[in-house]
């Protein structure tokens, strides 16, 4: 998928649709993510942190106009997802130098892979090793249902 051309089309009013290349949105995706990471870079590693952890996450950074000039991935060992009592939730991000931060969930683009709940992705690691665990236990035949 990383390796895949990026293509913005904008509907037309006949119904059809144009290739789009001069919107805020082609220039962060397609052609410059971030000041860090060319497009494939950046695809490639938002596909292992959703293969690997089931979430991907990236800061959303504007300028002062509002438009989005940079996705800066955060790897989702680095983040949780905080539920607050109105219903709402947010993020506390721990940098690299261990400093939290609070950011609303408007400041974070939040890509969940499967999920039980719609708001966290299943981790496929977490989900296979609970299966070896119940694997385990029926092995041995501790806490294991009677086949009737």
């Amino acid at each position: 998928m990383a390796s895949l051309p990026f293509v913005l089309y904008r509907q037309r009013a006949d119904g059809g649709k144009d290739r789009v290349t001069d919107h805020w949105l082609y220039r962060v995706l397609a052609k410059r993510p971030n000041r860090y990471q060319n497009p494939y870079e950046w695809r490639e590693m938002l596909q292992g942190h959703l293969a690997l952890r089931g979430n991907a996450y990236n800061r959303i950074v504007a300028n002062r106009r509002g438009e989005i000039v940079e996705l800066m991935p955060i790897h989702p060992d680095r983040i949780r997802m905080e539920l607050m009592p109105s219903g709402d939730y947010r993020y506390r991000v721990t940098d690299r130098l261990g400093v939290e931060a609070i950011l609303p969930r408007g400041e974070i683009w939040h890509l969940r892979g499967l999920s039980s709940d719609g708001l966290m992705g299943m981790s496929p690691i977490a989900r296979r090793k609970s299966v070896s665990f119940c694997q385990w236990f029926c092995m041995y035949e501790i806490a294991c249902p009677s086949p009737e």
